[in-house]
């Protein structure tokens, strides 16, 4: 997954150094992500990378990277995802054959386990509202192809674009719909579930609605 991951601070186009303490089934599970440009490293722990406890490098944050939004937790009122939420986010995002990485946005976690498994070959990157949820109690590693990222605000992804099979959004934001659009390779789809806005009215978003309803809305990746 360390070929998909930028350096927060620095942006896109700002790749990460992958130190290894411990790897299961090509899974890194503990060690840390260097960034060349600011020597920021970020700590892997139980498979879990978390972009919000980084150890101070060499220079000083860019302008550019200090103004982008701060992670934000999901509102305590929405409901939380279950087993269906998984199999709905699958089908609409096409998983039934072929390989690829996938992310779902914050509030998913709970079905990131369930979502690998129904998608053969699928690598499943998820947003962590926090450093515990979504995984099982006394589940050191996580779930096999699961990785789980700490302190990203789904406005800010710390992923190189174009790059992902699809993205799943809970609620979501235009903001946020925005950058999946970036992180998702032409033709690729990004659903969001129990939408809180309209596709349609994210005009200069490359994406092409599919469907659209009250419960979830699917669109297709466009351009080159």
């Amino acid at each position: 997954m360390s070929e998909l991951l930028t350096c927060p601070r620095c942006g896109p186009g700002h790749g990460l150094v992958v130190s290894v303490d411990r790897i299961e089934a090509r899974r890194v599970l503990e060690g840390r992500l260097a960034c060349p440009g600011c020597d920021a490293r970020y700590p892997v722990s139980r498979g879990l990378i978390d972009f919000g406890a980084a150890a101070a490098g060499g220079r000083a944050r860019t302008d550019a990277a200090a103004s982008r939004p701060r992670p934000a937790g999901r509102d305590a009122s929405a409901p939380s995802p279950g087993a269906e939420d998984a199999v709905r986010v699958a089908a609409l995002l096409g998983l039934g054959e072929g390989g690829g990485a996938v992310l779902l946005g914050r509030g998913l976690e709970a079905a990131a386990a369930r979502v690998a498994e129904l998608g053969e070959g699928v690598e499943v990157l998820c947003l962590a509202s926090d450093r515990g949820e979504g995984r099982a109690q006394g589940e050191e590693g996580g779930a096999p192809r699961v990785t789980r990222l700490a302190g990203v605000a789904e406005e800010a992804l710390p992923l190189h674009g174009r790059r992902l099979r699809g993205a799943a959004l809970l609620g979501g934001s235009p903001e946020a719909l925005r950058e999946a659009a970036r992180v998702v390779r032409p033709g690729g789809r990004v659903t969001v579930l129990r939408p809180t806005f309209d596709l349609e009215s994210s005009e200069d978003v490359p994406l092409r609605t599919l469907a659209e309803g009250a419960s979830a809305a699917v669109a297709e990746r466009t351009g080159p």
